[in-house]
């Protein structure tokens, strides 16, 4: 595979004043279609070769200093998250909380 993007997207609600979650936003059947959409985009810009800069990795590009800076200040802001129970089951039906 030529390291297809990985999108993510945490949801947290708020029940009776404590926050609970996360639950996976994309994890429902009707975020499939939009996979399929983006591997397919994602392929074809692959297809085209490997010199590309979404292929480099950091050392290598051209603004590699620049880079470095500002994953050094994020990398200090980030603190670890407790690891949770997973739930890799994944639902068939999404019920929209709206």
């Amino acid at each position: 595979n030529f390291c297809i993007p990985i999108v993510e997207a945490l949801v947290f609600s708020m029940h009776n004043g404590k926050l609970t979650g996360p639950f996976d936003g994309f994890s429902t059947p009707d975020w499939d279609y939009i996979r399929e959409i983006a591997t397919k985009k994602a392929l074809a810009m692959r297809s085209q070769g490997f010199i590309h800069p979404a292929t480099l990795v950091p050392s290598e590009l051209e603004y590699a200093e620049g880079y470095k800076a500002i994953m050094d200040v994020l990398h200090s802001k980030m603190k670890p998250v407790q690891a949770q129970p997973q739930n890799d089951q994944r639902k068939e039906s999404y019920e929209d909380p709206d």
